[in-house]
């Protein structure tokens, strides 16, 4: 396939050639939603790379399916304003230069870093449109520069996929952010599979995860769904109003938490170690440590942390603070456990 660019002047201007190959491409043929796959980012990333480099004029940067012919796709780019050199031509040369240096990734990430002026959300962004791009084990795509036919032509090496699909994950790990909360909703089927997490502070969040890169995902969301809290690190994105957790890295248990320091007033003398629950029927959080019979539940665990320091104010004073002559032999066993935690005067 090419692309075909004249300016204003009538002066002929290289091509874009997109040439793909392979199982994929018999007969001519390819799926549609492949090739728009293709198109489509092919499009925004030469449109974000523009934007990047401060074009500001969105139709230097648009390209027009034109022609379609047996065993390729040819499109054209007539830009309105006279332009020597059309921008997608140089966004082209960036595509070159990200797939030649894959081999060297400290090289390939200066270059990125510098092209896109180390904006890490959009470096993850673009990487993503590549990878769209980029050859698969079916189909090698190409990319070329020429008139009549491509004269410059440089492959999307299927074998380098993993080093783009490396650098996605290594940049999304700059950026991740663990976000703690209890699964109550999944879908384990289609492209966009996910689950929904409502977190300590009773936010939803949709997260999102690849289950061909991460297959052992599904077994760990299955295992914990409506069960235990999880902790989940991944790509945490504000979208409107709501928030959004795009490539899911990890998952993992989350069942305790600390009392350290001062609480309700009083000072610790070690951690009170608490287990960390989420009631699904009531939707409502537990905090609990069955030992020192001390229990706080709530909407969100602050809430949960509000009524568990009540309910151990009432221990210090119903316990820790009363005289032995009056309390139970069990009551003196909690007493005593009590004061193994707790200064009290």
């Amino acid at each position: 396939m090419g692309m075909s660019f004249s300016n204003s002047k009538g002066d002929i201007i290289k091509k874009i050639w997109i040439i793909l190959e392979g199982k994929k491409v018999e007969s001519g043929r390819i799926e549609v939603l492949k090739l728009a796959d293709i198109l489509s980012n092919l499009q925004r990333f030469i449109t974000d790379y523009g934007r990047a480099k401060g074009v500001k004029r969105l139709e230097y940067l648009k390209l027009y399916l034109s022609e379609v012919k047996k065993g390729s796709i040819r499109i054209a780019l007539e830009p309105p304003r006279v332009l020597h050199e059309p921008f997608p031509l140089k966004a082209l040369n960036a595509i070159k230069n990200i797939a030649e240096s894959l081999d060297n990734i400290d090289e390939v990430k200066t270059y990125l870093e510098t092209e896109f002026k180390a904006n890490i959300e959009e470096i993850i962004k673009e990487l993503k449109r590549l990878k769209a791009i980029w050859s698969e084990d079916s189909i090698t795509v190409k990319l070329g520069v020429g008139h009549n036919r491509p004269d410059e032509i440089f492959v999307l090496d299927p074998k380098k996929r993993e080093k783009v699909d490396g650098l996605i994950r290594e940049y999304i790990k700059l950026v991740s952010q663990t976000v703690k909360g209890a699964i109550v909703e999944w879908k384990f089927y289609g492209q966009k599979r996910h689950f929904e997490i409502i977190t300590t502070g009773g936010e939803r969040i949709r997260c999102y995860y690849n289950h061909l890169e991460f297959p052992e995902l599904e077994d760990v969301i299955y295992e914990h769904i409506k069960r235990m809290p999880v902790e989940v690190v991944g790509h945490l994105k504000k979208v409107g109003r709501k928030k959004i957790m795009e490539d899911v890295l990890e998952i993992r248990s989350w069942t305790e938490e600390e009392l350290t320091g001062i609480f309700a007033g009083y000072k610790l003398k070690k951690p009170i170690k608490l287990n960390v629950e989420y009631d699904n029927f009531d939707n409502v959080w537990c905090l609990c440590n069955e030992e020192l019979n001390l229990f706080g539940c709530g909407q969100n665990l602050e809430e949960a942390k509000k009524d568990l320091e009540v309910v151990f104010e009432a221990l210090i004073e119903e316990y820790a603070k009363e005289s032995d002559d009056i309390l139970s032999e069990k009551s003196l066993e909690l007493k005593k456990k009590l004061l193994e935690y707790v200064e009290v005067s």
